[in-house]
């Protein structure tokens, strides 16, 4: 489900279709709900519900197991896109942070969006 849920967010630009598919993902994987909270947040971003969109990133964030480093690059990167279109420019740059930390941690490179 969650991989339709991409599928209406870029191919189809449906997003009211895809937050049911990243909903109906969380409901029947909750052990991951935090990758399809990620999907949401991003779902959130489009349709410019930007408090909404950092609800569930957060919920994502506080979800992700600390191991699992390349979700939450995704989850910060998206992050840092949200805080960009949302023109918060405080929490775009500690987000950015947060990444480049994340990366340092674990000898990755990961990229950082500028936006």
């Amino acid at each position: 489900y969650n991989n339709l849920a991409w599928l209406y967010i870029y191919g189809r630009h449906d997003l009211n279709t895809a937050e049911r598919f990243a909903k109906d993902a969380a409901r029947l994987d909750p052990s991951r709900k935090y990758i399809y909270s990620d999907t949401l947040g991003v779902i959130y971003t489009y349709k410019k519900d930007f408090k909404t969109a950092e609800e569930v990133f957060k919920d994502a964030l506080n979800a992700t197991p600390p191991e699992d480093s390349s979700s939450l690059a995704y989850i910060y990167t998206h992050m840092i896109d949200m805080y960009a279109k949302s023109g918060d420019e405080e929490n775009l740059q500690k987000t950015r942070e947060k990444l480049k930390g994340l990366g340092s941690s674990n000898n990755t490179h990961y990229r950082i969006p500028y936006h």
